[in-house]
This record gives C-alpha cells, sequence and structure tokens, in this order.
C-alpha cells in the first residue's frame, strides 16, 4: 500500500484544487488508504484537464499517448517516468496489479474530451461515462474493500455515472465558455435556453433515481459520501429549475456536509 512518506504533495494539491469534492470524501477513508485513493484520483484530474491546457486536439492526443505508454511501461516492469503521478502509480501497481489495466481504460476514454463526435450517440456517452467517472469510482471501491467492490458493482457504476452527469451539468458555463462539448448530439447547444434546462433536468431525474440505492457498506463510506453530495449538488441544481448559468460556487457547505458526514456514516 502506498504510504504517505511516498505519495508526493503535489498529488494532493491538485486533487484538492481541482476535484474538491473527491478530494473531501477521500477524507472518509481510513487514513492508511488514502494514498491509494490520492494516487488514482490524481491520474483521472490529469488526464481530465488536457484538453484544457492544449492549443489544438493533436497535441492532446500526444499527451494522451503519453499517459497511455508511461501505463504500459509500468505494467511491462520497466523504471516509471519521472513524474509523481506516475511514481505513485508504479507503486499502486506492485501492490495492486490489476488495477493499471482498468484505469488504461480513463486514458483511452479521455479522447471524446478532443473529438466531440466520439459521444454523439447517447449510448456512446454513456461509456464515456462509465469509462471515466465509473472506472474511477470502481477502482475506489477495490482498494477500500475488494469483496465489497464486487458486490455492489452494479451501483457503484450507476452512482458513478449519476455523479458525473450532475457534475457535468454542474461545469456548463465552463464548457460552454471553453467550446468544450461533453453532452450527446441531443443538446445542440450549452448556450442558456429553455431547451437546456429541459434536458438537465430530464438529466437529474435520472442521476437522483441511479443515488436513490443506498451503499450499506461502512467500507465504502467514500463512495456513499460522493453519492451523498451529488444528491446535494442536483437538488441545487433542481432549484434553479435545472439552469446551471444561476448556481453560485461555494465550498463551505460541502465541508460542513462532509463534517455530518463523518458523524453520521461511522
Amino acid at each position: 500500500m502506498i504510504d504517505k512518506a511516498t505519495l508526493h504533495s503535489s498529488l494532493v494539491l491538485d486533487v484538492r484544487a481541482q476535484d474538491y469534492d473527491r478530494f473531501l470524501c477521500i477524507q472518509l477513508a481510513p487514513a492508511a488508504q488514502r494514498p491509494a485513493l490520492y494516487t488514482v484520483t490524481a491520474l483521472h484530474v490529469e488526464l481530465a484537464r488536457i484538453a484544457e491546457l492544449v492549443s489544438e486536439p493533436l497535441l492532446g492526443h500526444i499527451r494522451l499517448a503519453w499517459w497511455r505508454e508511461a501505463l504500459e511501461e509500468i505494467m511491462a516492469g520497466k523504471v516509471p517516468r519521472s513524474h509523481p503521478v506516475v511514481e505513485a502509480l508504479a507503486v499502486l501497481h506492485r501492490d495492486s496489479p490489476g488495477l493499471l489495466q482498468q484505469l488504461r481504460k480513463m486514458v483511452n476514454a479521455r479522447a471524446a474530451d478532443l473529438d466531440a463526435g466520439l459521444i454523439a450517440g447517447e449510448e456512446q456517452w454513456l461509456s464515456y461515462l462509465d469509462d471515466t467517472a465509473g472506472v474511477l469510482h470502481s477502482v475506489w471501491a477495490q482498494l477500500l474493500a475488494a469483496e465489497e467492490a464486487v458486490r455492489h458493482a452494479d451501483v457503484i457504476r450507476q452512482q458513478a455515472r449519476a455523479y458525473a452527469m450532475v457534475g457535468l451539468a454542474r461545469a456548463v458555463p465552463y464548457l460552454h465558455a471553453q467550446g468544450f462539448t461533453r453532452f450527446p448530439a441531443e443538446l445542440e447547444s450549452l448556450a442558456p435556453s429553455a431547451e437546456l434546462a429541459a434536458f438537465i433536468l430530464k438529466l437529474l431525474a435520472s442521476a437522483k433515481a441511479a443515488l436513490r440505492p443506498s451503499l450499506s457498506s461502512r467500507a465504502l463510506r467514500p463512495l456513499r459520501g460522493l453519492s451523498r453530495l451529488a444528491s446535494y449538488h442536483a437538488r441545487g441544481l433542481h432549484q434553479k429549475g435545472g439552469d446551471p448559468y444561476r448556481l453560485r460556487a461555494a465550498k463551505l457547505p460541502l465541508v460542513l456536509r462532509i463534517l455530518q458526514m463523518k458523524i453520521c456514516l461511522c
């Protein structure tokens, strides 16, 4: 298991800055399990922001190829590349050798961030959600409790989809400003409109249904926390009539809710 000495502090800082909800829910895990959760989440963060950092899709595909090769080298037993996330992943692979094969799906799925045509249909879009958030949440579950991960695999996948749906809905103003398209072609524009609000309300209904089943396992508390936060965000967006442009960012309520979870989920 990755320990605190092995985990580079930059990984924790990146997760906190770029994926605050998951950062908070990692605190619900036992201290010994947190470094591994930070490691796989840091990989998710690195992949998710590639499209934001490149000036053209080709450069993004080159970065994805770099990550794909880095994972393949670790699995082949080669010395890991000099990068804090790669080095932490090498330690993770030593302790849990099957996980990197799963994480490689996240690398391949991020090609859709660079080519909207890859998620033009609903089925393709759901596969994109499964291979990004779905893989990450599944790996979290395996790190937390392997037997419980198998037992609750379908619920975890459905709730990861719901979490991603709500997150994308809340991110619409940013995605629109950056020119990103991370929804199926059914949604023609991310500009404010009645059509956008109707689409998001429909999406929220699906997400809330998926979030309803409870993950009863105490060992999966971080995932239970993510589901509660997704429900919290979904309610806030529903109260705004499905209009993400009316949302205001506020981190303090999330901290308070995590503190409540620490009490209620024990």
